[in-house]
């Protein structure tokens, strides 16, 4: 047991949803979640954007509590991405509904305390794309690790794998 808690009951593979049908994302796509306060500040959405945006076809699911940031970062994604991001609030409990619609997991923090959210994902059986900080590589240990300050590389670090490859380092989360 995670000292947060990660209820396994409920975050789990093989959840059944319906995110992607409710949201017109075709089946085959290839989608990135990330869930966080949407801001500039701390999650570095923005920067989560910019990066998926420039992966071929690839749809984000911006999954958080809304905040001062996120009317501009709404913007940005609509500009960036017309037609391949959904923004949503989510009640924890819905959570794992969009954590199975997705591919891949990622977040644009350069450091957490924890980081629940990559519990959560690797629960889930997703695969995680995040910083390099120590804290994320005690936390994470199968993952990839990218320095989320450097332009590009985290849009490097997602297409330079395929969608077997996702899967199978989902399954060792």
């Amino acid at each position: 047991m995670i000292p947060h808690g990660v209820d396994t009951t409920r975050f789990h593979p093989g959840v059944a949803t319906d995110y992607r049908r409710r949201h017109g994302i075709p089946a085959e796509a290839f989608v990135v979640i990330t869930v966080g306060s949407i801001c500039y500040w701390h999650k570095r959405t923005d920067h989560v954007i910019r990066e998926v945006a420039a992966v071929p076809g690839a749809w984000l699911l911006v999954v958080g509590q809304e905040t001062a940031d996120t009317p501009a970062i709404r913007a940005l994604g609509q500009q960036l991405m017309p037609g391949r991001i959904v923004f949503d609030s989510l009640p924890h409990s819905d959570l794992p509904q969009a954590y199975a619609a997705a591919d891949v997991f990622t977040l644009g923090s350069l450091h957490d305390t924890f980081g629940i959210v990559y519990i959560g994902a690797m629960a889930m059986g997703l695969p995680v794309v995040c910083t390099h900080h120590p804290n994320q590589r005690q936390i994470v240990l199968q993952g990839v690790f990218v320095d989320m300050q450097a332009p590009g590389a985290l849009t490097s670090a997602l297409c330079n794998r395929s969608l077997e490859q996702w899967r199978a380092l989902g399954k060792d989360a």
